[in-house]
């Protein structure tokens, strides 16, 4: 495991939102659900730690923008990296 990786949630991990400011969320407790994709920003190898994080889907320019926790391996388990969301193209106008 290293940093760049993604990796999916065995169970549930608390961890600290990060955002622009504490008046809008950061720092507060946040949760990682089970089976949640994750990106390793970190391994301290020497202590067995693992630090992942988990990109808050709805969050706004002012809210915060992710929830990092520190785990350990264990608790996770190697994911695909995700792809690139599909392109939708418009419907061709009606013929008129």
């Amino acid at each position: 495991m290293k940093p760049g990786d993604f990796v999916r949630t065995r169970e549930a991990l608390t961890g600290i939102a990060r955002g622009p400011s504490s008046e809008h969320g950061d720092g507060r407790a946040c949760e990682i659900p089970r089976g949640a994709l994750c990106e390793v920003y970190e391994v301290q190898e020497l202590l067995g730690w693992v630090t992942v994080h988990f990109d808050l889907e709805d969050s706004g320019p002012r809210e915060p923008f992710f929830c990092e926790a520190v785990t350990t391996e264990d608790r996770l388990e190697p994911a695909k990296r995700p792809g690139p969301p599909p392109i939708m193209m418009p419907e061709p106008p009606p013929d008129l």
